[in-house]
């Protein structure tokens, strides 16, 4: 069935390890798919604010599946929003305050943080990530999409990880050594998709996916062409129909199949 929507994720896999920017062959590649009618999709753990900019040059030409699926926006309008409570929110920023844990709140224009937590504000900036400090984050007024803890070493980050194991209302959506991310429980990037598709009237079949972790992999299972990064692990290639090096070369080999 001829393609319609080429769908993938950011970082590590349009965007290699390492690097700040995407390539001028990428836009290209956006602007060529376009004109074949062909729509391209995002999908990203980062916040709107951080996608607008790296993806200026083609801006109004893709839709971006926002904060592991919490949001989807398209020519800066708000499409599909998952958000957590106010009540989740409010009672984890408690909480927070009272382990002194940094917090980091997502909205759909940038994120949050107070402005005593200059360490984590310095190393969001020095990813060129959007945040904005604010004296409370209680203050925020959009709706939350993510909420971000730097877990620090000890027994602070094995509260963290704890707690947001046993609550029903959010998922851990991201964790490493560092970070620890909670996102709405039912918001990932395959139900952004699976809504998504429904919207435009797409079937699974019009859809190729590209991804490298495991976040992707509800998106490899909601459709029949999927593609792992060759470095992704392991466990995420083998939830893919195929394996690439590059997103845009894979797509032009696929869609020749369909001339």
């Amino acid at each position: 069935m001829r393609k319609k929507c080429i769908v993938s994720d950011l970082d590590g896999t349009l965007l290699k390890e390492g690097e700040e920017r995407l390539p001028e062959e990428f836009f290209d590649g956006i602007r060529e798919l376009r004109s074949r009618k062909i729509d391209f999709v995002v999908a990203s753990g980062r916040s709107y604010g951080d996608l607008k900019k790296l993806l200026a040059p083609v801006l109004y030409e893709v839709t971006m599946i926002c904060e592991e699926g919490a949001a989807i926006i398209q020519k800066g309008k708000m499409l599909h929003c998952r958000p957590i409570s106010r009540e989740t929110v409010e009672h984890w920023v408690k909480e927070a305050k009272r382990q002194k844990a940094e917090l980091l709140l997502a909205g759909k224009h940038t994120c949050y943080t107070e402005y005593e937590n200059e360490g984590l504000r310095s190393r969001y900036q020095k990813q060129r990530r959007a945040v904005m400090p604010v004296r409370d984050v209680r203050e925020v007024t959009e709706p939350v999409l993510r909420m971000s803890f730097f877990l620090g070493s000890g027994e602070k980050g094995g509260w963290i990880r704890r707690k947001g194991e046993k609550d029903h209302e959010v998922r851990i959506s991201f964790q490493d050594e560092s970070w620890l991310d909670l996102v709405l429980a039912e918001a990932d990037k395959g139900s952004a998709l699976q809504w998504l598709l429904k919207e435009r009237g797409l079937s699974v079949e019009e859809v190729l996916v590209f991804g490298d972790n495991t976040n992707d992999i509800p998106m490899f299972h909601l459709v029949p062409d999927s593609f792992a990064m060759k470095w992704a692990k392991e466990e995420v290639r083998r939830e893919a129909g195929y394996e690439s090096a590059c997103v845009m070369e894979s797509v032009r080999e696929f869609l020749k199949r369909q001339l």
